[in-house]
Parts: C-alpha cells; structure tokens; sequence
C-alpha cells in the first residue's frame, strides 16, 4: 500500500520579533487529495467522535469503519501539535485516515493538503462506497501483469482519486541495464466502469467488453438482440461458449448477460500479447412484453436500453 508524502514549509518569523513564530502552509498549487485517494493511502479509515484529546493523543469512539476493522475506542496521535496538524475538539465528529504503529497505537494519515480528517457527507460516503466497489471489483478480476522480456501488459491499473482504470504496454527502454529497468509508454485502454460482483457463489471471469447494440427486427411480435463487441486481452484468454438461448427478462426488469472466460490455467504459461476482437450476438426473450423501456446489462458494466412501442404479442383475430 502506498504510502502519503509530506512536504511542510516552515517560515521563521521576522528577526524583529522577540518570540519565534512557526507557520505552516503547503507548497503553491497543492491541493487536498481526494477522498478515494486518502482511503487507499490508510489502513484504518472510520467515522467517529472525539471522547477526549491530550497532548497529541486522541480518544475517539467509533461509529462504523469504512475501510478494516478495529475496537469500538481506539487512541489516535499525531494531532494538536503544531500548525500543519489537524487540531481536534471533544465530542467533534469527522472520518479519520490511520495506521497502526509499532506502540500498538494509531497514527493520523494525512493528506498533501495536510489533512487527517474530513467532515463525512452523504456526498463523501456515496464517493467511498464507489471507491469500495471498485477495489473490490479489481481483486475480482485476474490483474497479473506480464512480461516477455521486451514488453510488459498490465492488465488493470487503478488511477487514484478516479474512477478510471486502465490496461496499458509498455516496451522495455533500449537504455535498460539488468540493475535497472525502465519502460515506455506504448498504449493505453480505458476499462469500462467496474462494479463489485457480488460476493455470493463463485465469481466468474468476465470478459472485457466495450460496447453493446441493440438490432430490433420488424416482425410480429418484435424480435430483439444484443450485438456484444470486446476484445480478448492476451492469447491465454478464451471465451464461453454460448448456445444462442433466449436470455429472459430478470426480475428487476433488465435483460442481465454475462459474457465470460474459461477460468486461467493453473499452470505457468507465457501468454502472447495478442488481443482480439470478438462479437456476439444474444437474442432476447421478448415475446408477450408489454410496451415500455427495457435495460440491457452486460457483465453489469455496460448498460443500454431499448423501448416497445406497443405490447408485444400476436393481434387478436
């Protein structure tokens, strides 16, 4: 886990002055680091309320924790110390970003805006719930990174304080001794927005999938498909097959398809970087729907919709 970087500018006041006045303030063009960033920069991150504050030590009793787990009070330091630290008041209530120590205490986290707190929001907790989603989704997927001697592929690289991800190659810099490795930029892709799967059964792999269509046919009743366009991201990726069944409406009212891999193998292979792109075609079970807008689902990242104009079943005779 990456760790926070500080930068603290110290001033010593004017020679003037008898008493000497340290102040703090971050470098030009700094700026509080978003909250999905503070959250993967600690280790314990949790609403709470401040029972009592001494020297810079703080009593904070927990109302729920956001990221791991830990006692319902726990001791935090690192605060009311000098300009560029947070400063706490009893019964203040905020989130707090820590990490335990060797003392068997906690520890502040601050941000490069020198903050270790922020006043928690519905805004603030939907933002972590996402950023929560999105972690949870990357250790679903299988994001070992490979190299075949000249070139790297990661396959999913998380841009923190977003909610991007990406899969990128690089090639191995001609300048390059054995001692130290460098790479080049060589391409990037943008992966579709992940959600978390969820946690019951076993998760599939899911193919990465960058676009869905919908082909209305003019008949009655109506037929509808889904046209499914990816790409495999290496030559060990293989696709499901599929036998062309109707996919039926769920019980939400959405059309859900999951489009997936064989598991990869359990033994160490070296796979080519060769992507390839695939289509596929799903027909969906539309027969005696009545009117109305339909969503379509697809690995539950891709999402469209289509509308009936009118109920679709055969006219009465």
């Amino acid at each position: 886990m990456s760790k926070p970087f500080f930068i603290y500018s110290l001033a010593l006041s004017s020679l003037l002055i008898s008493t000497n006045i340290w102040a703090c303030s971050p470098p030009p063009d700094t700026h509080s680091s978003p909250v999905e960033r503070q959250v993967d920069n600690a280790d314990l991150v949790f609403e709470g309320v401040v029972k009592s504050i001494e020297d810079n030590i703080a009593t904070i009793r927990v109302k729920q924790y956001f990221k791991g787990d830990g006692a319902l009070e726990v001791q935090v330091k690192g605060f009311n110390t000098h300009s560029c630290s947070t400063f706490l008041e009893p019964e203040q209530q905020a989130l707090f970003f820590t990490k335990p120590t060797s003392d068997g205490m906690l520890e502040a986290v601050y941000d490069g805006g020198f903050g270790a707190t922020l006043r928690l929001n519905d805004s603030i907790r939907d933002r972590i719930k996402k950023n929560q989603a999105q972690n949870q989704a990357l250790e679903d997927k299988n994001c070992s990174a490979i190299f075949d001697g000249e070139r790297l592929y990661i396959p999913c690289i998380k841009i923190s304080g977003s909610e991007d991800i990406y899969d990128v190659r690089l090639n191995l810099s001609s300048n390059t001794n054995p001692y130290n490795m460098g790479f080049n930029l060589k391409e990037a892709h943008k992966h579709p927005k992940l959600e978390a799967k969820p946690p019951e059964g076993i998760a599939p792999f899911y193919a990465s999938v960058n676009k869905v269509e919908i082909n209305i046919m003019e008949s009655m009743p109506v037929q509808v498909s889904a046209i499914v366009n990816g790409h495999l991201l290496n030559g060990c990726q293989t696709l499901n097959q599929y036998d062309g069944a109707l996919i039926p409406l769920s019980s939400n009212g959405s059309f859900r398809i999951d489009v997936t891999l064989y598991p990869p193998s359990s033994e160490d292979v070296v796979c080519t970087m060769d992507v390839r792109d695939f289509s596929i075609n799903f027909p969906l079970d539309v027969a005696g729907l009545p009117a109305g807008v339909y969503e379509v689902n697809v690995n539950g990242t891709l999402k469209t919709q289509f509308e009936l104009a009118q109920d679709n079943v055969l006219p009465k005779e």
